[in-house]
């Protein structure tokens, strides 16, 4: 029976190698059986290195002999910018399905923090810019609807704010508003338990409420 190899195996594997890959100051064997098109007609696939994250660049040469982007103990493992990197790149060589699995790892419960969900928001338009699927912005549009009433808190999510979106924020604000007052009148219930916030957290956000709608708003505490 003849032996087989699999695609993981070759990875920075000079067994049957037939080019070079090239990114910052590395190069490693490659496969033109695994790398398809892009490597037709080429000893060597140079990266683009000074446009792109070396990071990033790592990880989508390991996906695309492993399947697997990232190890257990990467330096970068914990770090929001090294999965909006890894998008980018994963859109610029053509990879859709490693984009839709990185950008799923920005829902992850250590990255739901406010400040943090806002330094993803501001920074998420410098990223995927060629991305026909539009993919990182609608997961941005999930994540506002999602997390609006804990972005609320944060000064530099509301201060980024252009007229038309606060406007959009405030009418999620009010639907939220509704549901609330119909919460307190089936019972003086926890905050914490319906929306994830302390009884203190919630006043605030009425609070701005109160002043962005210029009325009263159910709820406040005096």
């Amino acid at each position: 029976m003849a032996a087989t190899i699999s695609t993981k195996q070759l990875y920075r594997n000079p067994l049957w190698s037939d080019l070079t890959i090239k990114y910052g100051d590395e190069a490693i064997p490659g496969h033109k059986i695994v790398l398809g098109q892009r490597s037709n007609e080429t000893k060597t696939i140079k990266f683009d290195d000074d446009a792109d994250s070396v990071d990033a660049l790592v990880a989508m040469i390991r996906y695309m002999y492993t399947f697997e982007y990232i190890t257990h103990n990467h330096p970068r493992r914990h770090d929001w910018r090294f999965y909006l990197e890894l998008a980018d790149v994963a859109v610029k060589y053509g990879l859709p399905e490693l984009k839709r699995r990185v950008i799923s790892e920005l829902s992850r419960r250590e990255f739901s923090k406010p400040d943090t969900m806002t330094d993803i928001l501001l920074a998420m338009p410098a990223y995927c810019e060629d991305d026909e699927e539009k993919s990182l912005e609608k997961a941005g549009q999930a994540f506002k609807r999602q997390h609006i009433l804990s972005l609320l808190q944060v000064p530099t999510y509301v201060e980024s704010l252009a007229d038309e979106q606060r406007s959009l924020h405030m009418m999620q604000l009010a639907a939220a508003l509704a549901e609330l007052r119909s919460w307190i009148e089936d019972s003086w219930g926890s905050p914490t338990a319906k929306w994830g916030l302390s009884v203190a957290q919630f006043d605030i956000i009425l609070r701005k409420a109160q002043t962005w709608t210029g009325g009263e708003v159910v709820g406040v505490r005096k």
